[in-house]
């Protein structure tokens, strides 16, 4: 069954193969997600030489979150493989080049792009400013050789002998201190791997991992992240959280209760809010009053208690003139006064 296109979010032309370079396929890295979304943004440049697909529509074909999708393509930009432009006088719509010749060189001999001059014009020298650079010789000390030794440490070979260089063992922004929590996590990331999202590791490696400096990474520690804060809030609230908390002070069991407290907090507040304007919306919506003629009324009196409507025509002279004016009543009470005489 395919999925229905989200409402506002417009739909592109998938590409039936795409190109990926060896150097973001075998990047380590680079998780599987990264790769996907690279290979849907080159299949999308397709004979265009760019992509202007939104983070929603990417979100849609690749079942991952906006904010996941958001996240990779800035570090497919950090890393040098994509270049985004946004252009205000398309409203503000994102472009993204891929950063290989083919793409480049398709999208700077472009002359209309959306039935605009201008926009050709835009996107062709930013192609061509991409095409430049990729075409500066680069000198002979600033790329130095490599050696990789037998125990995969990368070597620095330099005149008078040799300089050992760590190799960064992942992406994560966070400082040296916490590499027994990283290597304790990624021990934990593979051998549990299954047991939860490609988005989730995203963001706990993002948001998470390295800001508390006493935190131990533990297959429960994942638990609690995933079905305590992942599968229940918004992750928006949760990092707005994150970055509001000291690194300095206080254990991370701690800093976990005032995050659980402040994201319960937050929603019971979005509750009673979402609660206050639905009961205020019912309140502004007027009444759907019965209206019914007096006519209606009247009849509805004479058919369910006669003998007190014939007590009020009898003994009411303005009530029985005006009576007397409706002809269907009129007949009504003459029936009645012919059986009152009969017996």
């Amino acid at each position: 069954m395919v999925d229905k296109i989200p409402a506002g979010v417009k739909d592109q032309k998938v590409a039936t193969y795409s190109i990926v370079p060896g150097e973001v396929v075998y990047n380590p890295q680079f998780h599987d997600g990264m790769v996907r979304v690279y290979a849907a943004i080159s299949g999308l440049c397709g004979s265009k030489g760019y992509c202007d697909a939104s983070n929603a529509w990417f979100s849609w074909k690749l079942h991952k979150t906006p904010w996941t999708i958001s996240k990779i393509i800035k570090k497919l930009e950090e890393s040098g493989h994509i270049v985004t432009m946004i252009v205000k006088p398309q409203g503000n719509k994102r472009f993204i080049l891929c950063i290989t010749d083919k793409f480049l060189n398709l999208l700077a001999q472009a002359t209309v792009i959306k039935g605009s001059e201008s926009l050709a014009e835009l996107l062709s020298s930013k192609a061509i400013a991409l095409l430049s650079l990729k075409a500066t010789p680069i000198a002979v000390d600033d790329n130095p050789p490599i050696v990789v030794d037998d125990n995969h440490r990368i070597v620095k070979e330099e005149e008078g002998g040799e300089e050992e260089k760590k190799a960064p063992l992942t992406l994560f922004r966070k400082g040296s201190k916490e590499d027994v929590a990283q290597q304790a996590y990624l021990a934990v990331k593979e051998k549990h791997y299954l047991a939860f999202d490609d988005d989730f590791f995203d963001f706990f490696e993002e948001e998470v991992l390295g800001r508390f400096s006493k935190q131990e990474v533990s297959i429960a520690t994942l638990n609690d992240w995933y079905h305590d804060i992942w599968k229940v809030y918004e992750i928006d609230s949760v990092v707005r959280f994150l970055k509001q908390q000291k690194t300095e002070t206080n254990a991370w069991q701690v800093k976990w209760m005032q995050l659980i407290n402040r994201l319960k907090a937050e929603a019971t507040r979005k509750k009673n809010l979402a609660a206050r304007l639905a009961r205020d919306a019912a309140e502004a919506k007027p009444e759907e009053k019965e209206t019914r003629t007096l006519h209606e009324i009247d009849m509805e009196w004479l058919r369910d208690d006669p003998d007190g409507f014939m007590g009020k025509y009898e003994g009411n002279q303005f009530f029985r003139t005006r009576m007397d004016k409706d002809p269907e009543i009129k007949k009504q009470v003459d029936k009645i006064l012919q059986k009152r005489k009969k017996a």
